[in-house]
C-alpha cells in the first residue's frame, strides 16, 4: 500500500458516500507533512459524518488502515461565498 492507493481508496469511498465535487490534490512535491488532500462536499451535516464514516469503513476494510484520530463533530458547514 502506498499513499496514492491510500488516496484513490478515500476518494472512491466518499464518492460512494455521494459526496461530490471530489477533488484529489497531489501535494507531494509541495508538502513536507502529507502526501494527497482530499476535498469533497457534502450536502448537509449528517451527509458529511455520513461520508466521514464510509471513508473510515472502506479504508478500513479494503487496506487494513484506521485514522489515529478524526474530528467528527464539525460545529457548522464550511460555506462558500
Amino acid at each position: 500500500m502506498n499513499s496514492l492507493e491510500l488516496a484513490k481508496t478515500c476518494a472512491s469511498a466518499a464518492a460512494d458516500a455521494k459526496a461530490t465535487e471530489i477533488a484529489l490534490y497531489d501535494l507531494r512535491d509541495s508538502s513536507s507533512i502529507t502526501d494527497f488532500a482530499l476535498v469533497c462536499t457534502a450536502t448537509s451535516v449528517p451527509h458529511l459524518r455520513a461520508v466521514l464514516r464510509d471513508v473510515d469503513k472502506l479504508v478500513g476494510e479494503r487496506l487494513n488502515l484506521y485514522p489515529v484520530y478524526a474530528e467528527r463533530t464539525p460545529p457548522s458547514p464550511l460555506v462558500r461565498p
